[in-house]
């Protein structure tokens, strides 16, 4: 999404959140490699061979076949990396603890569209559920181990830890009996950050 389109994402990512007074161009043109780019950047992107299978290695590799795809939750695992997390920066705003915090909430209601009967049928009637009903039976979503990228000495990482649960991180087998995968990237793939 272009953020001059969508200035929300300027206050919701952490690449905006970053900077206090918002991102700037550079002076001089410098190439730069990335795993991703953005519509303000240019930057080379490099294929990235994390966690590539042909489809005959994925299931060595602890993919499953999808008929074994058990548990229809959406699943995410990974550390509390991107913004650096101190008092006088925006982490709570940033997406891996927005998605956390969205998703281990238990209070309150969200508006849901009721599935439609047939492709042909509109889509159905607004439902209200509760949130302690939806994200459980919908999400298998967390941070992984401890909290990390945070200012120990002011108390900031205790924060994050009295704040969140932290559970133990998922290899690919267990990964693969998900159907849904979330990827929130912010350094490289979410298993590996």
């Amino acid at each position: 999404m272009d953020p001059c389109q969508n200035p929300e994402l300027l206050v919701t990512h952490s690449q905006f959140l970053a900077h206090r007074a918002g991102p700037f161009p550079e002076q001089i043109l410098v190439p730069r490699f990335s795993h991703c780019g953005t519509l303000l950047h240019h930057d080379i992107r490099p294929p990235i061979q994390y966690g590539w299978t042909s489809g005959d290695d994925a299931e060595a590799n602890g993919d499953v076949a999808w008929s074994q795809k058990v548990d229809e939750r959406l699943n995410w695992r990974g550390r509390t990396t991107g913004l650096y997390a101190a008092p006088d920066t925006f982490w709570p705003h940033s997406q891996r603890h927005r998605l956390v915090t969205l998703t281990s909430t238990m209070e309150g209601n969200v508006s849901v569209l009721r599935v439609p009967v047939d492709a042909s049928s509109p889509v159905g009637e607004v439902l209200q559920l509760r949130m302690a009903r939806v994200n459980p039976a919908w999400t298998d979503i967390a941070f992984v181990e401890k909290a990390i990228a945070c200012k120990e000495d002011t108390g900031t990482c205790q924060m994050m830890e009295d704040m969140f649960e932290f559970r133990k991180a998922q290899g690919r087998r267990e990964e693969g009996k998900y159907k849904f995968i979330l990827d929130v990237s912010v350094t490289a793939v979410s298993y590996l950050s």
